[in-house]
């Protein structure tokens, strides 16, 4: 019994320990998060310019090493945007959204 539990354990432990192994090893690699950004995010479908998703791809892996800052300038259209600054503008326009519905909503429901 006490074998068996201990081989259970064990199992497990390595099961995560892989699991831990390919999500290190697929965030911390540029080359691979731009292959997956450019499948799962095309530039045609977000605006993004094609030609800044290597420099997009290396500044994820290397704050995902927790090397360097989260700090991307990019232009789209001739107008300069600050990757971060973006996202916090995005965030607070989600929030508005959420409280200007809760507003909305009938107090019963």
């Amino acid at each position: 019994m006490r074998y068996q539990l201990v081989s259970i354990l064990s199992a497990l432990l390595l099961c995560l320990t892989m699991l831990a192994a390919i999500v290190y090893g697929v965030g911390t690699q540029p080359a691979l998060m731009q292959t997956l950004m450019l499948r799962t995010a095309p530039p045609e479908a977000t605006g993004f310019p094609a030609e800044q998703y290597g420099a997009a791809a290396k500044l994820i892996t290397d704050y995902l090493k927790g090397e360097g800052d989260f700090q991307l300038v990019f232009s789209m259209n001739g107008i300069a945007y600050n990757a971060e600054h973006e996202q916090l503008l995005i965030i607070n326009k989600k929030e508005e959204v959420k409280h200007a519905l809760s507003c909305l909503t009938p107090s019963f429901l």
